[in-house]
């Protein structure tokens, strides 16, 4: 179960029914969801929602990068908040595909990070659960509810929820 568990026990040595021994623990318990691996994302010139514009290349790369259409930008119409622009490559080509490598590893990145906010806005609105394990008393208490089960019962898992 989630939530907060605080743990007692008596050390070994103690003489029983010396319950000034007792020594408390506590742990946060989180049910972390499986994260699955996002599918590759491939995106081409021609797909419908991704542009590219061409614009003049600068710096080092001979007369044909200063002449030609050689520097690119990329963007996705779901995405407008990302957008990439390349011009490393002599060539177009290779920049166009660069760039939209680039921006669909920013896709990707960006959708899983929502996936994850949304479990994390999930997993805030439980409740916090509390519950004592007491090895003294061999029995594990639910604070909201009262409810105790028998320590060893708990242990093996036959209980049912709160």
């Amino acid at each position: 179960m989630a939530g907060v568990h605080r743990v007692q026990h008596v050390p070994a040595g103690v003489p029983k029914g010396k319950s000034g021994m007792r020594q408390t623990s506590y742990a946060t318990v989180m049910i972390l969801g499986d994260e699955q691996a996002a599918p590759a994302l491939t995106l081409r010139r021609g797909d419908p929602g991704v542009h590219v514009a061409a614009a003049r290349g600068t710096g080092p790369g001979g007369q044909n990068r200063n002449t030609r259409d050689t520097a690119v930008r990329a963007w996705h119409e779901s995405w407008p908040g990302i957008v990439v622009t390349r011009n490393s490559g002599r060539s177009q080509t290779v920049n166009v595909d660069e760039a939209l490598a680039e921006l669909a590893r920013r896709i990707s990145a960006e959708g899983l990070k929502a996936a994850r906010a949304a479990v994390d806005a999930n997993r805030h609105q439980e409740p916090d659960v509390a519950f004592t394990w007491s090895a003294f008393d061999g029995c594990v208490r639910h604070h909201a509810s009262g409810r105790r089960w028998q320590l060893r019962a708990w242990e093996q898992g036959r209980f049912s929820a709160p």
